[in-house]
């Protein structure tokens, strides 16, 4: 009798934990009780990394712990929770969570920045900032740090406001 019971307390927990995915919506609770590795591209233009900054900045004052790290130095993509910044052109991180586009600008539009949550079968995840130009990703990094006065859900959205300031975004998918 017992043994059945714990077997049925068992699925229950291992059935709920499966429901439990996040998205958008919940940033940055998505890497509370995780630490975050923030990933710029090694050739990163001075708008990724100031990006990068703030997206750090905006972890830090929420209690999630930093590192950072280039992407040359992540071997597995999915050994740890990422934050990666810039798109695959510039970022082999992003390439790899984009299984290798053969053309690293598909999907990117000039003036619009890309958000993507990636889940992992292990239960981390990466959150993906980029756009097709430095100043794309700067806005995707914007809305990030912003987060509290955007409206954030889904697992994918598009920045679409080129002002920093004045951040527009729509859900994709």
């Amino acid at each position: 009798m017992i043994k059945r019971g714990f077997v049925w307390i068992l699925m229950v927990f291992l059935l709920v934990s499966s429901v439990l995915a996040y998205d958008l919506s919940d940033f940055p609770n998505i890497f509370l009780g995780n630490k975050a590795t923030i990933v710029i591209g090694s050739a990163a233009k001075a708008e990724d990394m100031a990006g990068a900054i703030n997206v750090a900045v905006t972890l830090v004052q929420n209690g999630v712990k930093i590192e950072s790290r280039l992407d040359k130095d992540i071997e597995d993509i999915h050994a740890q929770n990422l934050v990666v910044v810039g798109g695959p052109c510039i970022n082999s991180v992003a390439a790899r969570l984009m299984e290798y586009p053969e053309n690293c600008l598909e999907g990117f539009e000039i003036g619009k920045g890309k958000i993507k949550l990636y889940e992992y079968d292990n239960g981390g995840s990466a959150l993906f900032l980029a756009g097709m130009t430095a100043f794309d990703t700067r806005m995707a990094t914007s809305a990030i740090t912003y987060y509290q006065d955007t409206d954030l859900f889904g697992n994918e959205m598009e920045v679409l406001e080129p002002s920093a300031s004045n951040i527009l975004i729509r859900t994709l998918g």
